[in-house]
This record gives structure tokens, C-alpha cells and sequence, in this order.
């Protein structure tokens, strides 16, 4: 006999928002050629090896780790059974991230932006 699955992605994405929010304001927006790299080879994806994990990675761009991040837990946060204002406030971010480096560089946040224009005509 199973019982109801007990989740708690949403208080641990809820703490996870919070210290993106405390890192940002260090987050510096570009570098000093103002383009932003789309290259993911600064982060490690997954899956991760056990031999490196605990390696802490050096990232070079801030701001790029920071808009894949944000891909990231709104990927997660669309996992939820029902919205929630950590969905707001990482879709707010996430259409920001793709208008600064625009359709091809986070086709998530194009995606997202998409939507959002659709519910809004929806609303008019």
C-alpha cells in the first residue's frame, strides 16, 4: 500500500531563492566588454562525477552563473502542483535574464516569455 508522496521541494526551493536574492546585489551584470559569453563551460552540469563534487568551481562570469541558476530553479519551481510567489519571482528574473541575452541565449526564458505575453492577451 503506497502512501501520498511527501515533497519538499518547495520550502528548499523557497531557501534557495532567498540566498540568490542575498547574492545578487554582488552579481556584476557584465564584463568589462559588456557582451556576455553564452558558453556553459564555467558551470558544471549535470550529472555530476563523485570524484570532483566537492570541488568548488571558480566562476569567472557572475552574472552568467547567475541567469542559468535562475533557469535552473524556475525549472524547478514548474515542478510544483500549484503556483507560488517563489514561481513569480523567479519568472520575473528568468524574462529579465532573456532580455538581456536574448532568444538564443536562454531559449527557457523565451519560452517563458511567450507564455507570459499569451496568459496577458488572455487577460485584455
Amino acid at each position: 500500500m503506497r502512501g501520498a508522496p511527501k515533497h519538499y521541494l518547495h520550502p528548499v526551493l523557497g531557501h534557495a531563492v532567498i540566498y540568490l536574492k542575498q547574492l545578487e546585489p554582488s552579481i556584476q551584470l557584465c564584463g568589462q566588454s559588456g557582451e556576455i559569453p553564452v558558453s556553459m563551460r564555467e558551470l558544471a552540469s549535470p550529472p555530476h562525477r563523485a570524484q570532483g563534487l566537492h570541488i568548488i568551481p571558480s566562476i569567472a562570469n557572475s552574472f552568467l552563473a547567475w541567469g542559468k541558476i535562475v533557469e535552473a530553479f524556475w525549472r524547478v519551481s514548474m515542478a510544483l502542483d500549484h503556483r507560488t510567489p517563489v514561481w513569480d519571482t523567479l519568472t520575473s528574473r528568468l524574462l529579465i535574464w532573456r532580455g538581456i541575452v536574448g532568444e538564443d541565449g536562454s531559449p527557457v526564458g523565451e519560452w517563458a516569455r511567450k507564455e507570459s505575453i499569451g496568459i496577458l492577451r488572455t487577460y485584455s
